[in-house]
């Protein structure tokens, strides 16, 4: 049996960190359960957007024209799929020296936490003033 390399492992640790702590929350915030049903639908969807650009540019390396564009790659982060989308570029190594797109990709992370701490902060307190 082949080991498996670094880069792998450790987006499957990612993975799997990010899927107990969508357990958790799911379990005692039941507010937020239809976050994590949106969140699991699009990671799939961001995974399979990044596998399939690598695999059209590994077949057509001269054509842009037949990529997934890099702005869909970001809006199906933005939608949620941020954990499919990284682990994909992990274990393909797609688009990881690109600075403008990583930088991206940071910034809808940024945006995606602030998000998810509100509606944690709604969910556990109830709104401003309770």
């Amino acid at each position: 049996m082949s080991k498996a390399s670094p880069k792998v492992t450790w987006s499957v640790a990612f993975m799997l960190t990010t899927g107990a702590l969508a357990a958790t929350q799911w379990y005692f915030v039941p507010q937020l359960r239809w976050v994590w049903g949106w969140v699991i639908a699009a990671t799939l969807v961001a995974a399979i957007a990044f596998f399939w650009d690598k695999w059209r540019a590994a077949r057509h390396p001269d054509e842009p024209s037949k990529r997934v564009p890099e702005i869909a790659l970001i809006f199906t982060c933005l939608i949620g799929g941020t954990v499919g989308g990284i682990a994909m570029m992990i274990i393909r190594h797609h688009k990881t020296r690109d600075k403008k797109f990583l930088l991206m990709l940071a910034a809808v992370m940024i945006l995606q936490s602030a998000i998810g701490g509100f509606l944690l902060a709604q969910a556990w307190y109830g709104g401003a003033g309770t």
